[in-house]
């Protein structure tokens, strides 16, 4: 499982969803910058859940 599944995780998606493969992986990353913005004492102190929308209804 643990050459298994990252493997497949990483692997192209059929072109037939490449586009939401793209946005998916754009968002991703826009959500990674916005939480390396802060801290793990703001993260601990704050919650992730208060400062992301994580856990929460997107």
């Amino acid at each position: 499982m643990t050459q298994y599944l990252p493997t497949q995780l990483a692997a192209p998606l059929p072109p037939a969803f490449a586009q939401q493969g793209a946005d998916a992986m754009a968002r991703y990353l826009a959500y990674i910058q916005l939480i390396n913005r802060y801290t793990p004492g703001e993260i601990d102190r704050e919650g992730i859940d208060k400062l992301t929308a994580f856990g929460e209804v997107f």
